[in-house]
This record gives structure tokens, sequence and C-alpha cells, in this order.
């Protein structure tokens, strides 16, 4: 095996540029940090699974749609949860582009924890062929912990006979920190 040496006239000015570079950057470095950790504190990642059924007794939606169930594997989101369809359209509102049987939703959704309560307005897109929905869900109030609540989730699923799985998936950041 041949030894390679490396020499360089440049080689002792670049080590201390490369060590003063690395104390400039080296504060910005933690600050970054500490903002992510201070951000994690009141903002939380969800991943969560949904297991529910779509409900008719005591549903208040226009169109008679609502689902109850409960999200597991969701951190602060842990609870039960209420969705009720306020409309719907044929075609995803686009007839001509999309098949009858693909519809477009939208509704409230509440989720009740340990926490407080979290109130969510969705938009989804649901193929009734396949059975395969797809949820965009904005944080529109909370209470307890909740109180001033902000982020978005996404929902994932299919739906089969009047079972619903689904994944959610997204972030919500509370007003104050996680530990008031």
């Amino acid at each position: 095996m041949e030894r390679i040496t490396v020499s360089s006239p440049s080689l002792p000015v670049r080590a201390p540029l490369g060590a003063l570079l690395l104390l400039l950057v080296q504060p910005i470095t933690f600050a970054q940090v500490y903002s992510a950790f201070a951000e994690g504190d009141r903002c939380q990642l969800i991943r969560a699974k949904e297991h529910a059924v779509l409900v008719t007794e005591g549903c208040t939606s226009p169109v008679g749609l609502c689902v109850e169930g409960i999200i597991a594997g969701g951190g602060w989101i842990n609870g039960k949860t209420q969705a009720t369809i306020l409309g719907v359209a044929p075609s995803v509102g686009l007839p001509g582009i999309e098949p009858d049987t693909t519809l477009s939703v939208a509704g409230d959704r509440t989720i009740v924890t340990s926490h407080g309560s979290l109130t969510l307005r969705f938009t989804a897109v649901f193929d009734t062929a396949r059975g395969e929905f797809s949820e965009l869900l904005r944080v529109t109030e909370g209470t307890g912990k909740f109180l001033g609540a902000t982020g978005t989730l996404y929902l994932t699923g299919r739906l089969s006979g009047i079972s619903v799985e689904g994944d959610f998936t997204g972030e919500v950041c509370l007003a104050g920190s996680a530990t008031e």
C-alpha cells in the first residue's frame, strides 16, 4: 500500500481561519438549537391513529353524516373525536373532470382530551369507489391547554362499511409553553 503525503503552504492559514469560522458560527448554531427546543416545548408533531365509525344518532349534520371515535398514539391529541360533515359536492366540484363518486367534503371536528378540547375545520376529498379519503384540518379554537392553539393536521384513511381507520399527521402549537 502506497502512502500519500499531502503538503500545502496554505494549510497553516486555513486551520486558524477554520477555527475562527467555527467560533463565529457556533453561537448561531446554539441559538438555533435553543430556538428549536423552545418551539418544541409549545409545539408537538402529531403521528396518531384514528379508529371511528359513522353515526346517525345525535348527528347534527345537515347532510346526515357524522363520525365518532378515538385517537391513539397522538400525544397531546389522544382522546375522543367527533366529526360533523357540513357539506358535500360530487366530482370534487369539478364535473366532467372527476367522477361523481369522488366527493369534496367540508366539516368540523372536535377532539376531546384530558388536556382540553381542540376544534378543527376540515376540507376533504373522499373517493367513494375506493373507500379512501384525505382531510386537511386547521385548528380553529381550543379549551384548556389548547386555548389559543394553532396548527394543521392531515388525516388519510379508509372507510369500510361504517368503520373508519385513519392516520393523523401534522403539528399542534400551544399559545404558551407546554408546561403551563
